[in-house]
């Protein structure tokens, strides 16, 4: 449904599969994106750091998107911190390196 976008039906369908496997990090992630869409940064923020705290490696992308979360919450510094951190992990991710520039 996110081809749809029908943001709305994803979070559903994700938290659903949710139910059924919470441990499920592309779910979690999935949710977590739609929530972002829809405006919801602290459920998006949570789902984000769900994803990292399980396995701090399993997307890069997490990061960069936990970081817009703050960023749209007028959180600059905890924004820079979470670019920092995926800058750590993967040094040449260039649009974390972009994404860090740009806050400074």
């Amino acid at each position: 449904r996110m081809g749809a976008r029908d943001y709305e039906a994803g979070v559903y369908h994700f938290t659903v599969a949710l139910s059924l496997d919470w441990h499920n990090l592309q779910a979690r992630m999935s949710r977590g994106y739609c929530f972002l869409v829809l405006g919801d940064h602290d459920q998006a923020l949570a789902d984000f750091a769900g994803v990292i705290s399980h396995q701090s490696d399993y997307n890069r992308n997490v990061y960069v998107l936990a970081a817009l979360c703050y960023l749209r919450k007028g959180e600059y510094d905890t924004a820079v911190r979470y670019l920092t951190r995926c800058l750590f992990k993967y040094p040449t991710f260039k649009e974390a390196l972009l994404a860090r520039g740009e806050l400074f």
